[in-house]
């Protein structure tokens, strides 16, 4: 009996760190409207810089390094991280982005904050590397007592008793102090509340700060129990802490506390009470399945006020001629296919030696991020699992090539059918649930693929994988690449087409409104039952293509932590258009290979400058594309379209005629030349005269002559002009007749 209160009060211990980074997302969530991914990495990074502060030694910086002989004492450096620092941080990450994302769409909240996941592990790789020589010590001295044959440390003690009176001083604050009284009105409702004189952006930035402090609080507590410092375990620290929010619904305190307290016990027990086979898959495995189960739940669950996805420009009303499309599709081909054959030294120059292999990757990993156009740009459907669904199709097709002898064409075709039930299943969960807790779900039903079927060895092979055979025609890596590119192009024609048909444009009526799109007698259940079957699919095609061009299926390849990055680099490619999933895939395919390449590691600038930490400087790079969506949503497509229309424009070209929405726009822009040029406001749609009432309030802008072109004026401040008065009149004027 000891024995099990022993292991619960442990479990209570670890539980309550986990519920103190619960209390930060539950903070920044109900106030601002953003559910911080990065609540883990915050706590990761700034645990480093307090053990940093303690022990010293030597920072790596972009440029030399520094060594740091002094030391701080334990109480100091605890005050100054956890009380200055990172609510400093906290505020200022408020400021500069959180508060541009309360009114972006949630897929773009989602990336936002999981760039700053990506930027803050690659900052600390940058920083401290995996050769760092500090070690987590506790904050107490190892006292060690039992009592009634229960062992309990000071650590302990101390850890818990700092759990319940932070959770007791926070709910104390929220009820009796102005300030929390003001932070539960903009929970309840921001609108209102600014009407009484509430800041709510101040409010917003406090609660960041607190929750950021919580986070570091969290990161300096349990380092210690991990024995080490890791940078993957510390930052994924916030799935458990996100199961301990959503048992509180992102709303009550004591029961994310009694959440996390709960996680930790049945941890804990399921550690000390089965075989280690079965506690090496089932204990990671339990903030998963917790979240999974209570998602499942029939609750009430909070709603935004941001849509799901960031809109989808409209299509242009231009008409191309078929010269002008053909000579697109060869300028597209030419770049994917003349380096092949044209510079074969330079590409093994840049690429290496296993060029042609990185290349066959490419447009596996692309209709993965396929998928996610469907899903989330045309549906507004969140998936954090795409990563799970492609690893399941990529696996079932190896072993009926390798067990079954199936031809691979076969066998990837058939993998991908299968994957459809489990897309059909997460659609039923669809329709009951918002789109963040929807992207909460495939998140746990990722990382639970993750620990049980990736983990079993009949299934995946451990970490060996399953090697899978390409068909003699495909063999060679060249024509291996060319077999993909062929497969992506007729996907990627089929998604272009749907876009454009009439449940394209029911999917985009149903992101902007699913009451609208209701109203009008359309099935939402439906339209979301077609777009994950859909996605998952394409996932599961992309997963057998690439375990195809990899030679072998193997488990790394998909694990959820790739799934963020998956859903982050085909937002920063572009969400809304195939080329975006092109373009993300082959950044996640090739920046690495080439910056790894001698020509990079061994020049004098690199070597000298960058000290080896060109690749970890990649995650910074690819965070900061994340976290850049507040500013321009649409991705690195988008902005190359607009870069090209307006050196059109510059150097006097044109594609072909003005289209209507030119031409009213430039019309516009005439009218009010007395009274200054449209404006336009961020993520709009519309463009304004100045002084028009939709814009109080409102940062707008003078709008480009390359944005006109996509927006639509308001009806308001500029409604369209009536027919002319000679069209009205010339039909009553006619002949009077005997009849009249």
């Amino acid at each position: 009996m000891s024995a099990l209160v022993s292991t619960l009060f442990l479990g209570a211990v670890v539980g309550g760190i986990y519920a103190l980074d619960a209390f930060g997302l539950v903070l920044t969530y109900r106030t601002s409207g953003v559910f911080n991914f990065a609540q883990g990495a915050l706590g990761m990074f700034f645990a480093y810089v307090y053990f940093q502060l303690v022990q010293g030694g030597q920072l790596k910086l972009v440029v030399g390094h520094y060594d740091q002989r002094w030391h701080l004492p334990a109480v100091v450096a605890l005050l100054l991280v956890v009380g200055v620092l990172a609510p400093a941080f906290g505020w200022l990450l408020h400021a500069a982005l959180f508060r541009q994302l309360r009114a972006a769409g949630t897929v773009v909240q989602i990336v936002a904050t999981i760039g700053l996941l990506i930027a803050l592990f690659g900052l600390a790789g940058v920083v401290w590397g995996s050769a760092t020589t500090l070690t987590p010590h506790s904050l107490f001295p190892r006292h060690r007592w039992t009592v009634g044959g229960v062992h309990a440390t000071l650590p302990e003690v101390a850890t818990i008793l700092i759990v319940l009176a932070l959770c007791a001083a926070l709910l104390a604050f929220l009820r009796y102090s102005p300030l929390g009284i003001r932070m539960r009105a903009v929970v309840d409702r921001a609108e209102v509340s600014e009407l009484m004189g509430v800041n709510s952006n101040r409010v917003a930035g406090i609660s960041w700060a607190v929750a950021t402090g919580f986070a570091a609080l969290a990161g300096i507590l349990i380092a210690p129990f991990y024995g080490s410092l890791d940078t993957v375990t510390l930052t994924f620290l916030v799935i458990a802490a996100t199961a301990a929010a959503v048992v509180g619904v992102l709303q009550s305190l004591p029961l994310a506390l009694a959440g996390g307290i709960g996680i930790g016990m049945a941890q804990f027990l399921v550690q000390q009470h089965t075989s280690s086979q079965v506690a090496r898959v089932l204990q990671p495995s339990i903030p998963f399945i917790v979240l999974f189960l209570f998602l499942l739940l029939p609750i009430r669950w909070p709603t935004g006020a941001a849509t799901s996805a960031p809109r989808v420009r409209p299509m242009e009303t231009v008409t191309r001629s078929p010269r002008q499309r053909l000579a697109r599709v060869a300028i597209l081909a030419a770049v994917l296919v003349v380096p092949t054959y044209a510079f074969t030294g330079t590409m093994s120059k840049i690429l290496g030696g296993a060029w042609q292999k990185q290349l066959a990757l490419v447009p596996g990993m692309a209709l993965i991020f396929l998928s996610l156009v469907v899903l989330a740009g045309y549906a507004g459907q969140i998936s954090l699992c795409q990563g799970a669904l492609a690893g399941f199709a990529a696996f079932v097709s190896a072993h009926l090539v390798a067990d079954h002898h199936m031809s691979f064409f076969l066998a990837a075709l058939l993998a991908a059918l299968l994957t459809v039930p489990i897309g059909a299943m997460l659609a039923s969960r669809a329709t009951a649930l918002p789109p963040l807790f929807l992207g909460l779900a495939t998140l746990a039903f990722g990382a639970v693929m993750d620990q049980v079927a990736f983990t079993t060895h009949s299934f995946s092979n451990g970490l060996i994988g399953v090697v899978i055979a390409r068909p003699h025609l495909v063999r060679s890596d060249r024509a291996y690449y060319f077999m993909g590119l062929a497969v992506f192009g007729v996907c990627a024609l089929l998604v272009s087409n749907l876009r454009r048909g009439k449940t394209g444009l029911a999917l985009a009526a149903m992101r902007d409104s699913q009451t609208g799109i209701t109203s009008v007698g359309s099935s939402v259940a439906r339209l979301k039952l077609v777009s994950f079957c859909l996605s998952a699919f394409l996932a599961g095609l992309g997963g057998a293509v690439f375990a195809g061009a990899r030679g072998r299926a193997i488990t790394t390849d998909y694990l959820t932590q790739l799934s963020l990055i998956f859903l982050a680099l085909a937002v920063i490619g572009g969400i809304s258009r195939w080329p975006g999933a092109l373009l993300g895939a082959a950044l996640f395919q090739l920046v690495f290979p080439i910056v790894n390449q001698p020509f990079f590691l061994q020049n004098v600038v690199f070597k000298n400058v960058f000290h080896g930490q060109l690749s970890a400087l990649l995650y910074v790079t690819f965070g900061l594309g994340g976290i850049g969506l507040a500013q321009n949503p649409h991705g690195l497509v988008e902005q190359i379209r607009d870069g090209v229309a307006q050196a059109r424009e510059r150097f006097g070209r044109r594609a072909g005629p003005p289209s209507e929405l030119a031409v009213a726009t430039a019309g516009a822009a005439r009218r009010e030349r007395g009274h200054g040029p449209p404006v336009v406001a961020d993520h709009a749609r519309l463009y304004h005269r100045p002084g028009c009432v939709l814009t109080v309030g409102k940062e707008t802008r003078p709008l480009s002559p390359a944005r006109a072109r996509r927006l639509e004026r308001c009806p308001v401040c500029d409604p369209p002009a009536p027919p002319p008065l000679r069209a009205r009149t010339a039909r009553r004027a006619r002949p009077l007749t005997a009849s009249d």
